[in-house]
């Protein structure tokens, strides 16, 4: 048996079905965010997660600018909406 639960909001998903994890739907031209390597075996791998997430995202590749940071002493990628 499995319980029925009422009143419990859907997510909002994107295209493909998932959520999005990175919040370029929410930024504006300007606005950037850190991701940390964490679960990515490297920053290339990152870089590429991002960029290819912003271009879903936001439709054109050139919407997005990432660079490869180090943050208090943590590596990543820092992206940002360009258009």
């Amino acid at each position: 048996m499995f319980k029925v639960d009422k009143n419990i909001t859907k997510p909002k998903f994107r295209g493909r079905g998932a959520p999005s994890k990175y919040p370029f739907k929410s930024m504006e031209v300007g606005d950037s965010f850190f991701v940390p390597v964490g679960k990515f075996k490297s920053i290339s791998a990152l870089n590429s997660s991002v960029m290819n997430s912003g271009a879903v995202s936001l439709g054109r590749r050139s919407n997005v600018s990432t660079c490869a940071v180090t943050e208090g002493g943590v590596e990543g990628v820092r992206a940002w909406r360009t258009a």
